[in-house]
């Protein structure tokens, strides 16, 4: 009876069948319906796990279930030889992932002449890992969910996914971003011509490799991620371009990054009529890519980091067969950098004359880096085919080769530094920001190009070059303009009427700040005075030519006197010669020839110049123009009771000068105790008084200065505290703080240390500041850099007690 019982237990766990490993051990070639080739011996039943780490393919006789598909070691390979095949992975209870191919193996499906297809999904979920390599041929696809997704397969793909030039058909039917993953480190390999890539959710760090295209473009999907790279290197015979060979499956796609390699004889255009396409990072070594191509309405695009050419060519706007009358702009805006190493970037060739205008304006935030190859146009269309610097930090530029009919624009309030040499053949449009340059990055303007709107807003500091025998404005000025020093300042010079010139002759030209006296002496009998804030240099670098030369001034600009004007007598205005290399003020033009006001104009010189031309200045045939007298300095000391007051001044600009040195004991009734009269070369020394009788308590000094023409001005205070001992503050300046320091004068008895303190109007201290402090007069810099707008009060506090309290406002 025993015998009875267990023989049909053991009937009943037969019947239902036993969970099993199966590994593949077949002949390659040899049938997977063949009970042999499997160890244990016996075909794979739909509970049993499938190994398979064989370089002997299995040929797919049957269309089998089962429960998981292991590659493990080197993997293996699945072909059909007959018909096309289905492998059916139905999990059935087995451990996860139910398709697993490991790294390092290597796992293929329908090479053999017809496809094999695999289904992993079930209404439970299944999970899919692919490591190391699996590839499809033939009609093969991957089943990974059904058609409503209520029976599915997650899969993640770390390893490469590859579809083989002979692949047909569907690659992946039913995936999504929620259950297909290409992780970082992963790549879909697409070697086939056209087809739907996989709809899945492509990682930062996955790549897709498109290596077949020929006659028909791959699809991608507008429902996946792309956040990985896309790789175009169609170098095995691709002819398809234009319109042909649209890859964004929308005008507003988003791709994380882009890298063009070959397009064979072909093109890839990205999108004809873009909407503001987003691309993360765009690539391109070779072949050509047209960014767009609209003949709808303006369009545009955008590249999130940086845009790198090194080979190939890439149209921003394209031409295309049949390209007519009309056509619009394209505008590309880079967030990072645009560095061409070779290649050509050629912003447009669509066909000329079209309407309104197939133009192409390429915004760069970043730097700009041309280090060979080109960067051009091929089609004008006024000046709307534009390189436009707009970024918010100072930009760095360097272009070797930048032709064509397209405009360099400066439109980044913080400027923009040359790094190499930079010649402009077209336009230069100085919207905004100040575009440095240097004797060694020297801007170049060619025959026939074009500066527009030149302004304090925008210039160049540094130096200009023009080619050629016509009129031109050169567009310089410096940032540290204006009697403050701190204004940016446009200081035009233009030359024109050339004498004896040719195409190629050559100037070059530059606004300096500073005394021009600097430069050498004043020799020539008619010249009575020059400009000590500025002057221009302006050489001849080749030809022979003789021009014109105009200056212009404005007194916020070029002024460097708060209290005097730069101008005040037009009739007696001239330009000034120094050869610039330890020569002399030898010459001037006609006095008078000028345009403007007094506090606005040119002044022009015509007819010949010096062969060397130089350095000029604007100048004065009498004492009048401009800047009569300019105090250098006015400073004060005390030693034990005596009061010594030290002052300079420049008075180039008048033939003498009164000086009154006067004091007040309490800052609005002022007294003379010192007076003396210096003509223009005594000027030029230093001058000093002491003051033995100063009043008990704070002695308030100032000069008082008349010119020759009857012209008074005042100096700045000095105060002196006659005492044994304290010290007190009298000035903040500037209040309100507009930077991030001020300066703070304070009067000390005899030498002491002590600090400054900052509270605000609670009288919490906010900062402190250490200072040894010399008897006399003191001038402390306090920085305020890290305080928040508001309203402050200011002290000094020492040993002999503290100051009075000055209150002020940083803005």
């Amino acid at each position: 009876m025993k015998k009875l019982l267990l023989s049909g237990f053991f009937g009943l766990i037969l019947g239902h069948g036993f969970s099993q490993t199966k590994t593949w051990i077949g002949a390659s070639g040899a049938n997977w319906n063949v009970a042999g080739n499997w160890s244990p011996s016996g075909v794979p039943a739909a509970t049993d796990t499938v190994f398979i780490n064989s370089f002997n393919a299995c040929n797919v006789d049957i269309n089998p279930t089962i429960a998981s598909l292991r590659a493990t070691g080197t993997g293996g390979t699945f072909i059909s030889t007959a018909a096309v095949r289905t492998i059916t992975i139905n999990n059935n209870g087995a451990t996860s992932p139910v398709l697993y191919v490991a790294t390092g193996a290597s796992l293929s499906f329908g090479n053999g002449g017809f496809g094999i297809s695999i289904t992993t999904h079930s209404a439970s979920g299944n999970y899919a890992q692919i490591d190391g390599i699996m590839g499809f041929g033939f009609a093969s696809t991957w089943n990974l969910c059904n058609a409503g997704f209520s029976s599915t397969t997650n899969a993640d793909i770390a390893g490469t996914l590859q579809f083989v030039s002979i692949h047909t058909g569907t690659a992946i039917a039913n995936g999504s971003v929620a259950n297909l993953r290409f992780l970082n480190g992963s790549t879909l390999y697409w070697s086939k011509s056209g087809g739907n890539l996989p709809v899945a959710d492509y990682q930062n760090g996955s790549t897709i490799n498109l290596v077949g295209t020929t006659t028909v473009m791959p699809v991608l999907s507008a429902s996946a991620n792309y956040n990985g790279l896309l790789i175009w290197n169609s170098n095995l015979g691709q002819t398809i371009s234009g319109a042909s060979a649209v890859l964004f499956p929308g005008s507003a796609f988003s791709i994380d990054s882009l890298r063009v390699i070959s397009t064979g004889t072909g093109t890839l255009r990205l999108f004809t009529e873009p909407a503001g396409y987003t691309i993360g990072h765009l690539e391109v070594q070779g072949g050509t890519l047209e960014l767009s191509a609209p003949i709808i309405a303006n369009r545009s695009g955008s590249i999130s980091t940086d845009f790198k050419i090194s080979g190939g060519t890439v149209y921003c706007n394209a031409t295309y067969a049949g390209d007519g009358a009309t056509a619009y702009a394209m505008t590309l805006t880079v967030n990072g950098n645009l560095t061409v190493s070779g290649g050509t970037l050629n912003l447009t060739n669509r066909v000329s004359g079209a309407t309104p205008g197939g133009a192409c304006q390429l915004n760069v935030k970043g730097n700009v880096t041309q280090t060979a190859g080109s960067i051009t146009a091929t089609t004008a269309y006024g000046s709307q085919n534009q390189l436009v610097l707009n970024g918010t930090v100072s930009q760095n530029l360097q272009m070797s080769n930048f032709t064509g009919p397209a405009a360099l624009v400066m439109n980044n309030a913080a400027g923009a530094v040359l790094q190499a040499p930079l010649t402009l053949s077209y336009v230069l449009n100085l919207l905004s920001g100040i575009l440095t340059s240097s004797s060694v990055n020297l801007l170049t303007m060619s025959a026939g190009s074009l500066v527009f709107s030149a302004s304090n807003n925008g210039f160049v500091n540094g130096p200009v070059r023009k080619t050629g025998n016509t009129a031109f404005t050169f567009p310089v000025g410096k940032p540290n303009c204006g009697p403050s020093g701190a204004v940016n300042g446009y200081a035009a010079l233009s030359i024109s009427n050339f004498t004896g010139g040719a195409v190629t002759d050559q100037f070059t030209a530059e606004y300096k700040r500073g005394d021009a006296m600097t430069l050498g002496a004043i020799s020539n009998a008619g010249l009575h005075h020059i400009s000590h804030c500025d002057y221009w240099t302006l050489t001849r670098d080749n030809g022979a030519s003789t021009a014109d030369i105009t200056l212009a001034w404005d007194e916020n600009i070029n002024d460097c006197n708060a209290t005097l004007p730069y101008v005040n007598n037009l009739p007696t205005l001239t330009i000034a010669h120094n050869n610039n290399a330890g020569g002399t003020w030898d010459a001037i033009g006609v006095a008078g020839i000028t345009t403007g006001t007094a506090a606005a104009g040119t002044v022009i010189w015509n007819g010949t110049q010096s062969a060397t031309f130089g350095a000029f200045a604007i100048g004065s045939t009498n004492f009048q123009n401009p800047l009569p007298v300019v105090i250098n300095y006015f400073n004060g000391v005390k030693q034990n009771n005596l009061h010594i007051l030290n002052w300079k001044l420049t008075c180039y600009s008048t033939p003498q000068v009164n000086m009154v040195l006067e004091r007040s004991s309490d800052g609005n009734n002022y007294i003379p105790i010192h007076q003396l009269s210096a003509t223009a070369l005594q000027c030029r020394q230093p001058f000093s008084y002491t003051d033995a009788d100063p009043v008990k308590g704070l002695n308030h000094y100032r000069l008082k200065i008349t010119d020759a023409g009857g012209k008074i001005s005042y100096s700045p205070l000095v105060n002196l505290l006659h005492a044994d001992r304290g010290f007190d503050v009298q000035q903040i300046a500037p209040n309100p703080v507009t930077g991030t320091s001020f300066k703070l004068k304070l009067s000390a008895a005899q030498a002491t240390a002590m600090e400054i303190l900052v509270t605000d109007l609670q009288g919490r201290v906010q900062q402190q500041q250490p200072v040894n402090a010399i008897a006399g007069s003191n001038e402390i810099l306090v920085d305020v850099r890290n305080l928040p707008a508001g309203t402050y009060q200011v002290f000094g506090r020492g040993n002999d007690g503290r100051t009075a309290v000055l209150r002020f406002v940083k803005q």
